[in-house]
């Protein structure tokens, strides 16, 4: 089935991440709140989670944009195990659109799955402008958490692959 989009003057070919790891025959996913400044507790409790996401640098491959992005955002180095989904968002009166591509990774080393940190983004441009909370979050509890805009139906497919496979 080939279906076509209208791109906007504004377009944006993104990336995006489900990182995993299993831990004691239960499978995680990593999740975390962006903010600007020194982080609160009552600023963290409005916001909901996301998955690693960001732009593409153009001239790397889309495996190396991602590892990159997980990096930048979490301080983690991970590998690519494979493709997950594509997601098209248009907001035709912003005349803004973009592509998001998402992967499944896992982290490098060995991570504590109960660990929670903070991490400054080292993105060049952005560095020092924000922060990251980050935690692994059990698969089943998924349900449970606040997530931000559109991310829910991006882990819904996620579980179902898990499923699936």
């Amino acid at each position: 089935m080939n279906k076509y989009f209208p791109l906007q003057p504004n377009f944006k070919l993104k990336i995006g991440a489900v990182v995993e790891i299993v831990c004691k025959n239960k499978t995680y996913i990593l999740v975390s709140r962006s903010f600007n400044g020194p982080p609160s507790q009552q600023s963290l409790r409005r916001l909901g989670y996301e998955l690693v996401r960001g732009t593409i640098e153009y001239g790397q491959s889309l495996e190396k944009n991602i590892v990159r992005e997980i990096k930048e955002e979490t301080g983690l180095n991970c590998r690519v195990v494979g493709p997950l989904a594509l997601n098209y968002y248009a907001a035709p009166k912003l005349k803004y659109s973009d592509c998001q591509i998402y992967f499944i990774c896992r982290p490098l080393q060995r991570v504590n799955a109960n660990k929670v940190w903070l991490h400054k983004d080292t993105d060049q441009v952005k560095q020092g402008k924000r922060w990251f909370e980050c935690r692994f979050i059990a698969v089943k509890d998924l349900s449970k958490i606040k997530f931000g805009s559109g991310q829910r139906g991006l882990v819904r497919i996620y579980q179902k692959q898990l499923l699936n496979n």
